[in-house]
């Protein structure tokens, strides 16, 4: 089964909670995927290709194994973890003002993290990102805010633990502005290698704590 997922208002549109499992016969690629998933959901046809050229819409791209196939031929074959189910086929619409044509890796990473959390949408602001879970933000990918010079995350932590964390290493953790009164840090991407891993923990407990609880109670931490 090919796993699909969608953004939150296409998943509204499709009537689908969660990921989407299409069957697809013969070579897996994104004309394949794409053809499945409005045989099996009609009421999407025309919002991810042009009815008549049946090319992708302008600011909707596809992820693949966390690399952007937005402009590979939709007839190149898709990785074998896509075939066999192990990786999903993501599909990401984005809002106010749209994705820039060449996307930062760190934000199609981070993007792949956030959207596999249920319910969550995608909204790009030049070469901002703004990641919400009904309407409720849970994580930032700011570049350069406000001229600051800073790539990075920044997310919703615990009670204080945004001080904590930038007094122990402040070369990777700092305040955000406006936000860490209200317990946000900001995590750095642009010093040296990113764990992505903490990335991870990071956004989830984030999402957790904004999220109603019926969403929050679907979603485990690492260890926990």
């Amino acid at each position: 089964m090919i796993r699909v997922v969608l953004p939150a208002h296409l998943r509204t549109l499709a009537q689908v909670n969660g990921e989407v499992q299409l069957e697809v016969e013969g070579p897996v690629t994104q004309r394949s995927i794409l053809d499945a998933l409005e045989k099996q959901y009609p009421t999407l046809r025309g919002t991810l290709r042009d009815h008549v050229t049946r090319q992708r819409r302008p600011f909707v791209r596809f992820f693949v194994c966390e690399q952007d196939w937005s402009h590979e031929s939709p007839d190149t074959a898709l990785p074998d973890a896509v075939a066999a189910g192990s990786e999903p086929f993501l599909v990401v619409g984005a809002i106010a003002g749209g994705a820039s044509e060449e996307e930062d890796p760190r934000l199609t990473r981070m993007t792949k993290i956030c959207l596999a959390l249920p319910e969550t949408t995608r909204e790009c602001n030049g070469l901002h990102a703004r990641f919400s879970v009904r309407k409720k933000s849970f994580a930032y990918y700011l570049n350069d805010h406000q001229g600051d010079g800073i790539i990075g995350l920044n997310c919703k932590v615990g009670p204080g633990d945004n001080a904590a964390l930038v007094k122990a290493q402040p070369a990777r953790f700092y305040m955000p502005q406006y936000v860490a009164s209200k317990g946000w840090v900001g995590l750095r991407f642009d010093r040296g290698e990113i764990d992505w891993d903490e990335v991870r923990e990071l956004v989830t407990d984030s999402y957790r704590r904004v999220a109603p609880k019926s969403l929050a109670s679907r979603v485990k931490i690492a260890g926990g």
